[in-house]
């Protein structure tokens, strides 16, 4: 009797252990459960900020207060006839001289321009 107790004990021992191990593991589980959950979280918090962040700085979105706020030297407004090809896209008949290039208007911002600067559109024939 004493053998078959010392068994008994010994598989109870070994119960307990195993419970012992399926409550850790159960409990690992769940905390690494509740970790995935948060680094889920914050993974998508942090793209959804990204993505306005984006949005509201403007990728490729010029506001007026990105644009150039420089007088240029002339304001040429091109009146000479165009010839219209089909594959070729129209350029502008306006444009500023800066430092002896052509600029476009729409890389300055132009309200800037009328307010500062003294300078009328020339007309070239």
């Amino acid at each position: 009797m004493l053998k078959k107790f010392s068994t008994s004990a010994t598989m109870a021992h070994q119960n307990s252990n195993l419970v012992s191990i399926y409550t850790k593991r159960y409990t690992l589980k769940v905390s690494n459960n509740k970790m995935l959950k948060r680094n889920t979280l914050i993974i998508f918090a942090t793209i959804f900020l990204t993505v306005i962040l984006v949005i509201f700085k403007g990728g490729n979105i010029q506001t007026a207060s990105s644009k150039k706020r420089v007088c240029p030297d002339e304001w040429i407004d091109n009146q000479m006839p165009q010839v219209k090809v089909d594959n070729e896209t129209k350029t502008s008949t306006q444009y500023f001289i800066v430092d002896g290039k052509r600029k476009e208007l729409d890389e300055y911002d132009l309200n800037w321009v009328h307010a500062n600067c003294n300078i009328t559109p020339q007309k070239v024939f």
